[in-house]
């Protein structure tokens, strides 16, 4: 079993409603949710398929001002340690791979096959 952190993370409300709409259409939590996104985004930045400009906003500290509630969820720690050791904000990329996930905004290799 993977070991997991428990991460309190403050997100817009818009953002969660979003992703508990998406996440019910998939039969799944958010916290899958945002587990599946962040693999993916992990992903991207191991490959190197962002931007300077994406990788200094992940880096970057998120506007507080937006957020109006505290979420909590578990995400493995494999994930959650690398972003924190390459210096990558752990709020910044969950609100940015719940986007991804729910607008579909990533490149997906698969689709021109």
């Amino acid at each position: 079993m993977e070991k997991k952190y428990r991460l309190n993370l403050r997100m817009p409300e818009w953002l969660i409603e979003q992703a508990d709409e998406c996440a019910a259409q998939f039969g799944i939590t958010r916290t899958d949710l945002a587990e599946l996104g962040l693999r993916r985004l992990v992903h991207d930045i191991q490959t190197e398929r962002i931007g300077k400009a994406m990788e200094l906003y992940l880096r970057s500290r998120p506007n507080y001002k937006e957020c109006g509630a505290t979420i909590q969820m578990r995400q493995p720690r494999i994930i959650v340690d690398y972003l924190r050791f390459n210096q990558y904000n752990i709020s910044v990329c969950v609100r940015e791979a719940l986007g991804r996930i729910i607008y579909r905004t990533y490149d997906d290799p698969w689709k021109s096959q």
